[in-house]
């Protein structure tokens, strides 16, 4: 199959500055950005709140907030990034998508589908509804229920549904597949085996799948191929997930809290105000220091 390549350089996003306290008339929030995705991979893009994880997905789908500065290139196989053929070649699953409370689970699903791909067959669309509604995602027995029925956590899986419907009916033509959250209000069995499908996915089809993740477990995290771990609008560490915690030990910063504990620290380690944060301050200035410098660790992504 054809290898794809994703390319961000130099990314830089300011947004208009709602702080009415600032002298600034724009807030930083992507800070000269680069990375490099390959097909093949499933890469999870990870920080605290406010790192500007999401809104790096959303410059990648060219959701650009109104009145933005922005600088720098996204490149598709070495091509600058076109809305015109960017819709066609990739899916975008929001944290926070529309519903129609009068329509019940399976309307909702079917005419979302047929709204992007008004050309598919019923039978395709009703063959992919019973996999992704019934098989992975577990919603079988509200399929006939109303939208305003459903709990938190069954609203986000019908709006991942949504997504893995065009993944699958697309099967072998989505280049760049982008889930902001999908694991988010889903119990832990849940949230791997939704990763595990973007995973596996990604390394059928060779394509490109970026998902953001707020605190995964132990399990999650060894999910993901690469990690690309954001803090202030910087780049921290762009690599293999599962070499992470040896880029922080050479920074000298250690994890003394035993097996299955590394996410953990790791975020506690970037909030503010915890005891992580204060016992490593000086190295953490130091790794921010270097990433505003454009000193970066191995193991790019």
């Amino acid at each position: 199959m054809p290898e794809h390549n994703l390319d961000l350089k130099r990314v830089v996003l300011e947004v208009p500055n709602q702080n009415l306290s600032s002298s600034e008339k724009y807030a930083s929030l992507i800070k000269d950005l680069d990375a490099n995705f390959e097909s093949g991979k499933l890469y999870a893009f990870m920080g605290t709140s406010g790192s500007s994880k999401t809104t790096t997905m959303e410059a990648i789908a060219g959701v650009i907030p109104f009145g933005s500065l922005t600088s720098g290139e996204i490149l598709m196989d070495n091509n600058e990034r076109s809305d015109d053929t960017w819709e066609k070649m990739s899916t975008y699953e929001r944290q926070k998508g529309y519903t129609i409370d009068e329509l019940t689970v399976d309307e909702f699903v079917y005419y979302s589908t047929v709204f992007s791909l008004p050309n598919e067959s019923k039978k395709n669309i009703e063959e992919a509804m019973d996999e992704v509604l019934g098989n992975l995602l577990g919603l079988g027995h509200v399929r006939s229920n109303r939208m305003e029925k459903l709990s938190g956590g069954e609203r986000k899986r019908v709006g991942i549904a949504i997504s893995f419907m065009k993944m699958l009916l697309l099967e072998g033509k989505l280049k760049v597949v982008l889930l902001d959250e999908p694991t988010s209000e889903l119990d832990s069995g849940l949230a791997v085996k939704v990763v595990r499908f973007a995973r596996d996915y990604a390394r059928r089809n060779g394509s490109i799948v970026i998902l953001t993740v707020h605190q995964p477990g132990p399990e999650l995290y060894s999910t993901f191929d690469d990690l690309l771990f954001m803090h202030k609008g910087l780049r921290i560490y762009a690599g293999p997930s599962n070499d992470f915690m040896k880029y922080l030990n050479s920074k000298g910063i250690y994890n003394t809290g035993g097996p299955g504990t590394d996410t953990e620290f790791i975020f506690s380690l970037f909030t503010s105000g915890t005891k992580e944060a204060e016992q490593y301050k000086d190295q953490i200035k130091q790794i921010e220091m270097e990433a505003k410098n454009k000193k970066e660790v191995k193991g790019e992504v």
